[in-house]
């Protein structure tokens, strides 16, 4: 088959699937995308991000040692390795980005699984329609099209919680429409035998097959102990197996395999061969060991109805896929798991614990690509991950924030404080629809018109997190940024108020005027914040240019490369500029040859030629007499400032 006819035969499936409209409408938002990614700045995480992908990267080809090092805590590195690979292909094909503007690309692109998991969500509940119409509003929102382009963490975290639902739950869906058929097949039929009779089919195995399978799997068992358990006790016996062949006194023929390789052995010191198993132990115990295991399945696959055929059925390629992405989800955030909860919940509603035996697969996929994608876990598995779950149930800001026109020690802010601000940075018809949808899915309840257990899921999926807030100590900052993959479950509450309301119109003219009522502030919002529409707040509160003094703005000083573009056509050459806040978020922006120091409490006219100020310390007193020369500003709201320094 040529390549150009298997295009066209993909086209045509896709325009015949539920998906079409939604693929299409966001790959119309992705070119948009392309266009205006190098328009953003960075955010204060990106450069310690950047750092922690590029050595965890390292990780799998370098120093083992250096993995020891790896922090704790609730993020883990996947995201940061993957947009750090994604931003040296973009700058390949896009010359004129920087690396930053290809990692704000991948985030963007990561912003795209969240939609269409969401739409797949929405389908669930609502018509194919009012899930478009729900998903684009999605996209279209203000605050979370402007944090898809520079938000390092949340954003893929979102995306990959929701495809870890969406996917999760069309697996459930897989295993329970399999279970009904071989329920009706009767027990006689393969599906209804499963994976039975494994004792019969052990004795029946000659004594070569016997021996094979048991070898393979004492090995895989004691790679897979060795990680999670006896912690290096092949490392440290593989050590001194190369000492003893380096001194010509281990057993025949390791001497001689070992001066083979070696040939130079008594020229080098011993500790560089040392150094050389530790690391070929390190970057080889876990495909080796996942290796073997799968080399087994392969192998004695037929003899226990594991066949190529069984393990890529639509169920078991969603189970495993589904365990898959959970897996990678955890290694962006360690509270991850908790999708696999609702997954779970929802398997064993739909099966009962008869399903019991996916649910173990699907989690052990899930701890199996967590555990490879993030290196912090490999030297002592059990203890770091617990270590991670106490670090983020301590984690919190140890700052203070700024909400309602009050400051708040980070750890005493109001009950209000989330819910405010969902209410006050989403649109106003998104906040009716779904308001409508609330009541809509209360009224099918009450008439036992909706699956109650999908419902569970969805309100869980937003209400325990809240929940857990007043719990632990994890607390929100950055207005509620870190929350942003529980508003999803809001969207789909839309789409049932869509397809009602929507539903009811029967004049296309009517229908037109109503669906650009509902995009059309989102859209505002877009073109006047650009690119800063993660500052937006709604009507509610007076619209952005009445929000000075209610809640944070540009908290990520994102502002500092359109005001380093300025000073990098004002400023003489060698000038210095003494920045607010994080001065790599000015970095990258900045001439070589200009100097960036810390702008500190006092500032003299010797210390520097410019002053770069961003909110909130752009109204601060201290700097009120140095001239302002130039300044970026939104709705009457001033972000930041250039200020010449005399």
């Amino acid at each position: 088959m040529s390549i150009k006819r298997y295009c066209l035969l993909m086209l045509k499936a896709l325009r015949e699937s539920d998906y079409s409209r939604i693929v299409f409408a966001l790959m119309t938002i992705t070119i948009i995308g392309i266009v205006i990614t190098n328009d953003f700045g960075i955010s204060w995480d990106e450069p310690l991000n950047v750092t922690y992908g590029v050595e965890s990267l390292r990780a799998y080809y370098s120093e083992p040692a250096w993995q020891w090092t790896l922090p704790a805590g609730p993020t883990g590195p996947f995201s940061f390795m993957l947009t750090e690979i994604a931003a040296q292909v973009f700058r390949v094909f896009r010359p004129g980005w920087m690396l930053a503007d290809g990692r704000h690309f991948t985030y963007f692109l990561m912003f795209q699984i969240a939609a269409i998991s969401l739409y797949g969500l929405c389908l669930r509940f609502s018509n194919k329609r009012a899930a478009l119409l729900a998903t684009l509003l999605f996209v279209t929102q203000p605050l979370l099209f402007g944090h898809a382009f520079i938000n390092p963490k949340d954003i893929p975290f979102m995306a990959f919680f929701s495809a870890s639902v969406a996917i999760g739950l069309a697996m459930v869906d897989a295993h329970a429409n399999s279970h009904e058929t071989a329920l009706r097949k009767g027990p006689g039929s393969e599906e209804h035998r499963g994976w039975t009779d494994i004792w019969q089919i052990w004795k029946r195995m000659n004594i070569k097959q016997k021996g094979l399978l048991f070898t393979m799997s004492v090995l895989s068992l004691l790679a897979i102990l060795d990680i999670l358990v006896l912690n290096r006790v092949i490392l440290r016996q593989l050590l001194s197996l190369v000492y003893s062949a380096y001194q010509n006194t281990a057993t025949e023929p390791i001497n001689s395999i070992f001066r083979l390789i070696a040939d130079n052995a008594g020229q080098i010191d011993v500790t560089s061969y040392m150094w050389k198993a530790t690391r070929a132990y390190w970057f080889l115990r876990i495909p080796s060991s996942i290796g073997i295991l799968f080399s087994a399945i392969l192998i004695f696959g037929r003899k226990f109805r594991l066949t190529l055929l069984e393990i890529t059925s639509k169920k078991n390629s969603l189970l495993i896929f589904s365990g898959i992405i959970l897996g990678l989800a955890t290694s962006i955030r360690i509270v991850a798991p908790f999708a696999g909860l609702l997954v779970s919940i929802y398997f064993l509603a739909k099966r009962g614990f008869r399903g019991f035996k996916p649910l173990v697969f699907y989690w052990c996929f899930a701890a199996v690509i967590s555990f490879i994608t993030r290196p912090y876990f490999w030297q002592n598995p059990i203890e770091r991950v617990w270590n991670s779950l106490i670090s983020t149930s301590n984690f919190n800001s140890s700052g203070s924030v700024f909400f309602q026109g009050d400051t708040y020690p980070a750890t005493n802010l109001p009950f209000s404080y989330s819910p405010t601000l969902i209410l006050r940075q989403f649109t106003e018809p998104l906040l009716f629809l779904i308001l409508l949808g609330i009541v809509i899915m209360v009224w099918k309840m009450l008439n036992d018109n909706v699956d109650r257990t999908l419902l569970t899921v969805v309100t869980g999926w937003f209400l325990v997190p809240i929940a857990m807030l007043r719990i632990t100590n994890v607390l929100p900052y950055n207005n509620f940024r870190q929350f942003l993959f529980i508003t999803v479950p809001l969207f789909i509450l839309a789409s049932v108020g869509i397809d009602y309301f929507v539903g009811k119109i029967r004049s296309t003219f009517l229908l037109s005027i109503i669906i650009v009522t509902i995009f059309l502030p989102g859209l505002i919002g877009i073109v006047r914040l650009h690119p800063y529409e993660y500052i937006y707040y709604n009507s509610l509160v007076g619209g952005l240019s009445s929000t000075e003094g209610f809640g944070e703005l540009d908290y990520w000083c994102t502002s500092f490369r359109a005001a380093m573009d300025y000073i990098n056509e004002a400023a003489p050459e060698g000038s210095t500029i003494a920045v607010s806040r994080p001065i790599n978020n000015a970095k990258p922006f900045a001439r070589e040859d200009l100097k960036l120091i810390k702008l500190d409490k006092e500032l003299y006219a010797d210390a520097a030629d410019y002053a770069l100020i961003c909110t909130p310390s752009v109204s601060d007193d201290r700097f009120s007499h140095f001239e302002t020369e130039w300044e970026i500003s939104r709705d009457g709201i001033l972000l930041a400032v250039v200020k010449r320094v005399d």
